[in-house]
């Protein structure tokens, strides 16, 4: 009588591991062609993932000896490790900056969900970071009624309401020289541009909202309303800070060209990913919400707030105007 062989758990584990690994490889390789499509700027979004997935197989082939499989998670290790490096503190950039005797300018940027209900969620998170300048994207009516009770707090404000989920507003407590809808690229998607002399300097204020680029013509159109922005930015005589929900992460090639064209930096350099979309998946989570400044002012911090019963996390940050423009 011939015994039963015995049961194998990891080799069984790790034979269904193969799979997953050769398609993370695929992902990272498909990541490096993200200009040339929606679905290749799509697997972009990742590396952070990318990155957590390739530790796992490096340490199961490497456990069991399998070195061909090894050398194959060699290939997302390294890709993705070079791409989320500057995000996990290994750049100087992200170093703590103190304000000195200049007091603070605090942005809250929150894309509140259209059809989110929790209200007073962010009722309560103002009250207690106590923002200069409030940006939200995704006011619709319903909206409209609950951010009434800002009004005292920041008489300066532009509520452009829409049900389509791309309504648009500011709130400022500091006054306001000047306050207007653009749509940027001339697509019917609006922003909201203000003007105003905060305690960090004299600034221009955007709040953004791309479109998702859920379909071809939303890809392109998402692109070419970066690249307006960035113009606009760039024509700033003053200084600048961008707020909004791009739809788009650190690593698409559209938003780096942004920054570039904008003269913006990338915020989120040495202090993180700070996923801030889905909320509800904290893994999977990527950083598509953004607070950008120029290097007429100094990033204090950037920082996640709490949920807020939208599928977006809300963004916080800190800013003073750099040393060489200080008043």
């Amino acid at each position: 009588m011939t015994e039963k062989p015995r049961f194998d758990l990891v080799s069984f584990l790790l034979a269904r591991l193969e799979v997953p690994t050769a398609l993370l490889c695929l992902a990272v390789v498909c990541s490096l062609l993200a200009r040339y499509h929606l679905l290749f700027e799509l697997t972009s979004h990742f590396q952070h993932v990318y990155f957590a997935a390739s530790l796992v197989s490096l340490a199961a082939f490497g456990w069991t000896k399998r070195r061909i499989w090894f050398c194959i998670s060699l290939v997302p290790f390294v890709l993705s490790g070079v791409a989320t490096a500057p995000y996990w503190g290994l750049s100087s950039s992200g170093s703590k900056a103190e304000a000195g005797d200049v007091s603070p300018l605090r942005v809250l940027f929150a894309n509140v969900h259209g059809s989110n209900r929790r209200h007073e969620l962010l009722g309560e998170l103002v009250a207690r970071e106590n923002p200069d300048v409030i940006v939200l994207a995704e006011v619709n009516g319903a909206w409209v009624k609950a951010l009434d009770p800002l009004s005292e707090a920041y008489p300066h404000r532009l509520v452009h309401h829409r049900e389509d989920n791309f309504g648009i507003a500011l709130f400022s407590r500091i006054p306001l020289e000047s306050i207007r809808i653009i749509y940027p690229a001339d697509h019917d998607v609006p922003a909201v541009e203000a003007r105003l002399a905060s305690p960090a300097g004299p600034m221009t204020i955007f709040g953004v909202h791309p479109l998702p680029p859920i379909r071809n013509d939303y890809f392109h159109a998402r692109n070419r309303q970066m690249a307006a922005l960035g113009s606009l930015v760039a024509a700033e005589e003053g200084a600048a800070l961008i707020a909004g929900d791009f739809n788009a992460t650190v690593w698409s090639p559209f938003f780096r060209d942004f920054l570039k064209s904008a003269g913006m930096e990338d915020a989120r350099r040495g202090r993180g990913v700070l996923g801030s979309w889905p909320a509800g998946l904290p893994i999977f989570r990527i950083p598509i919400d953004h607070i950008l400044v120029g290097s007429e002012f100094r990033l204090l911090n950037l920082r996640l707030g709490p949920s807020i019963g939208s599928d977006h996390l809300p963004v916080l940050a800190d800013v003073v105007a750099a040393p060489q423009v200080a008043r």
